[in-house]
């Protein structure tokens, strides 16, 4: 039998199912995935591949060699939708699977310009402000820098936002690629030692 386990840090349920099961909704920053396999790597890409290609599929897939990028499939897929570039490596006991959970790579990188560039706006009219005070000019220049502290927490509530939409997504995915390595949750693993599967 195939067995991988799941780790999924600590979250809390919501009332989204996928497959009649409970999956959880907490926003978290780039979330962590950590599937451990009993199969070796290329058997777990050959698993992944497969399971992406089939028609009704909610998660598709691209690979090279052990990796593995994978994302929502396009008729449910949102710009808040998560991607996620997996490595799949040797384990002593199989292979394992990690990634973070992100955005759109181009959505990652426009928060990432975003970031930077409030963080200069606040460089330059803080400096600027200082600049014209130090001089006995009116420092007016000194308004730009709530205005970008402003648009930085505009962003930030625009990433959490998006984050919450993305979670049950999230959620999604990562019980599709461990179901489709064949393990189960870790929390569903019967307790008397018995094997389920």
């Amino acid at each position: 039998m195939v067995e991988a386990a799941l780790h999924l840090g600590n979250t809390r349920r919501s009332e989204f199912r996928y497959d009649g099961r409970p999956v959880m909704s907490i926003p978290r920053p780039r979330p962590l995935l950590r599937i451990y396999c009993s199969l070796p790597p290329q058997q777990v890409v050959d698993r992944f591949r497969a399971a992406t290609q089939e028609r009704s599929a909610p998660v598709r897939g691209t690979f090279l060699t052990n990796h593995g990028n994978f994302f929502i499939d396009e008729e449910q897929r949102h710009f808040w939708s998560p991607w996620i570039l997996v490595d799949i490596r040797p384990h002593e006991e199989g292979s394992i699977v990690e990634g973070r959970f992100g955005p759109h790579p181009h959505l990652w990188m426009a928060f990432i310009g975003l970031h930077l560039a409030v963080t200069f706006a606040i460089i330059v009219t803080g400096s600027w402000g200082a600049a014209q005070w130090i001089m006995g000019e009116p420092p007016w220049v000194f308004l730009g820098v709530p205005a970008s502290v402003a648009l930085g927490a505009f962003i930030v509530g625009a990433e959490f936002i998006g984050k919450g939409l993305g979670a049950e997504q999230v959620w999604l995915m990562r019980r599709f690629l461990a179901d489709s390595c064949g393990g189960v949750h870790h929390d569903e693993k019967p307790q008397d030692g018995s094997k389920s599967g």
